[in-house]
């Protein structure tokens, strides 16, 4: 049966939703949920009767679901599209399914970095990709015990291949702590000194070496580099005018990390009579706690001249037992008092299944965003099903510390700062 063009698009919805359900139901079948069937009290068996029975898009047989052979010429779709509405490679992709699982491809290389100033004795990695560079630079900074290579399973080399993007990973050294921490917690290395100091340097180089737009500079991190991302984002936070030379950061993402100076004391935010390990760890457990002016003085007496300040976006799993959430409710308060937005979103929406809170400012642009997930423990969220455009493969790798949440974070970071459409969505795969 072939539907006439103008009836497409809605079977093609009507499809994903209905595969979306059969999905979360053969997933809880294999011990991964309570075994819910699409609807309560139905059997799934009708479901996909009807979803076998819906026509591909452009009139092509259809296996176990999938349309398998439908191509982009088949269906008139613009040339590049993904299959069965999975968008334009270079578009973020599109909402729908329709593509199998392939084996993914080999995971991106690293090359090491050197040249850089460096007082805080960091070392670092590049991945840049193959094609066309997209201007943009992404630093990725890992978590406790990671090093540059584990962090590579969060998505951002395969979102780099997808997108342009060149992504610079700073990596700790055992002799500067053991535990492979960022030391966010050390007033030595924030203040634009020792580590902060060494990532900055190292940027500056790689927007000279690859003629990238230091305006489009971000960073990303997780957990301890969580928190030096907030240490980033205060010591260096206005990108600037200039494309040719790095001054700071158009956006930030921040993943189960802490705010600037949780591990501080003191009642003058501009002060820090009381900075190190200790509290870090009464930090992490959301033992420190202070009023939003207070966060906010923190960035603004760091950076004091500074008038624009970048878009930040927010994660944290609910279940988080390494780093309390109460520190996802102290970044809110951070970045909210320093745009001056105040601490009560605008709007509320629900995303990959997970609930977030949108930060307005007073022209209606959203320049804070938290994204809270419900049951998701101390990780760096992922989808390894959703897949990134131009065949980079599936969005992260599962493992200790990068959690299959259904939710891309990379991608999701990305379409925050602007480097991605804000319609656009990752095709999702199907074994």
């Amino acid at each position: 049966m072939t539907l006439p063009p103008a009836y497409a698009p809605v079977a093609t919805r009507a499809r994903e939703i209905l595969r979306s359900k059969l999905l979360a139901f053969r997933n809880d079948q294999d011990g991964r949920g309570p075994g819910r069937s699409p609807l309560p009290g139905r059997s799934p068996w009708p479901f996909l009767a009807l979803l076998l029975a819906l026509p591909c898009s452009c009139g092509g047989p259809r296996e176990t679901g999938i349309c398998a052979s439908c191509s982009a010429a088949d269906a008139g779709a613009p040339a590049g599209a993904l299959p069965d509405g999975g968008g334009t490679p270079g578009d973020g992709g599109g909402p729908g399914g329709g593509i199998s699982c392939s084996a993914p491809p080999p995971s991106p290389t690293l090359v090491a970095v050197t040249g850089f100033v460096n007082p805080g004795n960091l070392l670092a990695y590049e991945h840049v990709p193959a094609g066309k560079l997209s201007g943009a630079l992404v630093v990725a900074l890992h978590g406790c015990t990671q090093d540059a290579e584990d962090f590579t399973n969060s998505g951002w080399s395969r979102a780099a291949d997808a997108y342009g993007l060149v992504v610079l990973y700073p990596e700790q050294q055992p002799g500067n702590n053991p535990d492979r921490c960022f030391n966010w917690f050390l007033a030595q290395d924030g203040d634009r000194d020792g580590e902060a100091a060494s990532i900055a340097n190292a940027i500056a180089q790689e927007v000279t070496a690859h003629g990238l737009d230091a305006r489009r500079v971000y960073v990303s991190g997780f957990s301890a580099g969580g928190a030096m991302a907030a240490v980033l984002l205060a010591d260096y936070p206005n990108a600037g005018s200039d494309a040719a030379l790095f001054h700071g950061f158009a956006g930030g993402q921040i993943v189960a990390g802490l705010p600037f100076r949780a591990a501080c004391t003191g009642t003058d935010a501009s002060t820090c009579p009381s900075f190190g390990p200790g509290l870090s760890l009464l930090a992490m457990a959301g033992q420190v706690t202070h009023p939003p002016q207070w966060w906010g003085d923190c960035v603004r007496s760091e950076s004091p001249q500074n008038t624009v300040w970048p878009r930040v976006t927010l994660w944290q799993g609910t279940d988080d037992a390494v780093v309390s959430p109460v520190n996802l409710a102290a970044l809110i308060q951070q970045w909210t008092n320093v745009w001056g937005v105040g601490s009560t979103p605008a709007a509320t929406e629900t995303v990959d299944g997970h609930a977030v809170a949108l930060y307005e400012d007073t022209g209606g642009r959203v320049v804070v965003e938290s994204h809270a997930l419900a049951g998701m423990g101390h990780g760096v969220p992922i989808d390894p099903s959703g897949q990134l455009p131009n065949g980079s493969g599936g969005c992260g790798v599962a493992g200790s510390w990068f959690l299959d949440a259904g939710s891309c974070s990379v991608f999701r970071a990305l379409q925050f700062w602007g480097e991605v459409p804000a319609g656009a969505g990752l095709a999702v795969c199907s074994p």
